[in-house]
């Protein structure tokens, strides 16, 4: 199993439909060997994935990662339609296009997932994740579906970017979802760094004005950002810092001061690692 950070997600779309479930067709359950992802359009039924039943109904998404096994159960009355979508988060199997129909679990053999990749970030992928009310997805779904379906030149970029944007929203709702007190105080911190940074501040600073241990502080900020304290701190300045360089003539030496740093060589050193650049390049 490869291990990719969130940054490095780049859909490959391996086939796209829309369908209506059949218990007839797949009367046991069974496993992909790619990633899954299932809106209904309409009607009715329940999913199980990972021996957990789920209710569908117009509006609700389900992801479901490679190798987990699913099962349908449609309504008799209301027979759910399905927007469905088989996906790797990598462009690395993109030679095996075909589309690759699930197996029976008693047959369905590890090994053989296409592309089977773990997150570091965005661990919700990791596993099958269920979304009520996601019906501002449908537009977006149905347009990954059409280009698809079209297969015009570069379809397989525009249906990548597509989903990637889906997602992207995902991750976003789900993170909606788990938001609490922690993430609250996040977004304070990170409304207070952005109009202080050129302050002089630090974890400990930080921890005493917002009443928390700076530790705990920081694995906030590496939860929720990705980004320790102080690198979101530092990169925040020098994105400020290259506003600076591009629009004002300020001398470096003040730019450095203006946005935080105490010297220029630990400015410079920063600026390059960050950006690749010296600070007078942008100049």
């Amino acid at each position: 199993m490869k291990t990719i950070t969130a940054n490095e997600i780049r859909p490959f779309i391996r086939y796209a439909r829309r369908l209506s479930a059949d218990m007839k067709k797949f009367p046991s359950p069974i496993c992909g060997y790619d990633n899954r992802l299932f809106y209904c359009t309409r009607g009715r039924g329940k999913m199980t994935v990972d021996e957990e039943v789920f209710e569908l109904k117009q509006g609700v998404l389900i992801y479901i990662k490679a190798g987990i096994p699913y099962s349908y159960l449609p309504d008799a009355k209301e027979p759910m339609r399905l927007l469905a979508f088989n996906f790797d988060l990598t462009f690395e199997a993109s030679r095996k296009a075909v589309p690759i129909p699930p197996e029976r679990v008693d047959s369905f053999k590890r090994e053989d997932i296409i592309c089977d990749v773990n997150l570091t970030e965005a661990k919700l992928l990791n596993g099958f994740a269920v979304f009520s009310d996601m019906g501002y997805l449908y537009d977006k779904l149905s347009e990954i579906n059409s280009e698809y379906a079209a297969a015009k030149m570069f379809f397989e970029q525009r249906c990548s970017g597509l989903m990637l944007d889906v997602i992207a929203e995902l991750l976003m709702a789900y993170d909606g979802e788990q938001k609490g007190k922690g993430t609250d105080t996040v977004d304070t911190v990170i409304d207070y760094l952005g109009r202080h940074y050129s302050e002089d501040i630090s974890n400990g600073s930080l921890g005493e004005r917002f009443g928390y241990h700076p530790n705990y502080l920081n694995q906030l900020f590496v939860r929720y950002t990705g980004k320790s304290l102080y690198k979101y701190l530092q990169d925040l300045r020098i994105l400020k810092a290259v506003d600076l360089l591009q629009e004002t003539d300020l001398p470096v030496s003040e730019v450095a001061i203006s946005v935080g740093f105490k010297d220029l060589p630990h400015f410079s050193r920063y600026f390059k690692q960050k950006t690749g650049y010296n600070p007078t390049d942008f100049r």
